[in-house]
């Protein structure tokens, strides 16, 4: 019999609180989230932390709560068992943590992102699908933008979880995004029970055109005419508000013409 879900729900708000607590300790946490042009309120809002590169604080403070914790922790995706030897090792290292909330704003799971310089390292690592993660249904900022998209009818998709940050602190508080990979299905539908008015807003390069247009097919079958907004070439939301800044944005937003179209 699985054990109740606010026992795991509590599990990853240890996790969150102990990543809040390490980016305090961590300079180049600091400097990426100063580069990227985030406040401390913004920063607040969404829980950022950081993951340390050691293999075992997590698993280490986790410890003391008994081996039924670490055995919910591991299935979370948060730590693993040795191979060899007893004991346990944190899957996320040397990354800033995005908590991904659900629709009721409970932390059910993890988006890491790589500060280290390893190119061979993912961008972003999310936490692996349990019952309480699932990504292909869950949608990174909708915790924190569904009171005003319910209120003005709007949502905006981006691409990455900086960019969902910067647009909040610009005022466009009803953006989100998928979790690292292409929009679904059932993300699609999570975006149609709250708005009315879709607009996505991508990149102007060819990988941006790209996901457009994959996204666009993406809510056509859900019966929903999303508005497609292209950025110029080299742009994504983040650079170009604090090159052009909020109502440069808000026109292209106004502007954006249906996908179809």
């Amino acid at each position: 019999r699985r054990p109740p879900t606010k026992d795991f729900v509590a599990i990853n708000e240890i996790a969150a609180a102990f990543f809040t607590e390490k980016l305090a300790s961590s300079p180049e946490a600091l400097a990426y989230i100063e580069g990227r042009g985030l406040d401390g309120p913004t920063v607040e809002a969404f829980g950022l932390g950081y993951a340390p590169a050691d293999w075992g604080q997590l698993a280490d403070r986790l410890a003391v709560l008994g081996r039924d914790t670490l055995q919910k922790a591991e299935s979370l995706g948060l730590i693993r068992a040795k191979k060899s030897g007893n004991g346990f090792f944190d899957l996320f290292r040397d990354r800033l943590q995005f908590p991904v909330r659900n629709q009721d704003g409970r932390i059910v799971g993890f988006s890491g992102r790589t500060l280290g310089g390893d190119p061979e390292a993912p961008k972003y690592v999310n936490s692996p699908d349990s019952h309480l993660y699932h990504k292909g249904k869950l949608l990174f900022g909708l915790a924190q933008a569904r009171d005003r998209i319910r209120l003005t009818k709007r949502a905006i998709v981006v691409e990455g979880n900086v960019d969902v940050l910067a647009m909040h602190q610009a005022g466009f508080t009803e953006t989100l995004a998928p979790l690292g990979t292409a929009l679904t299905s059932g993300q699609a539908l999570l975006i149609k029970r709250v708005a009315e008015d879709v607009v996505l807003l991508f990149d102007g390069d060819p990988a941006g055109l790209r996901a457009a247009d994959k996204s666009l097919h993406v809510f056509l079958q859900a019966s929903l005419h999303p508005r497609i907004a292209l950025l110029p070439m080299g742009e994504d939301p983040d650079s170009f508000l604090q090159t052009h800044g909020g109502e440069a944005l808000a026109e292209i937003l106004a502007a954006a013409p249906r996908g179809m179209d």
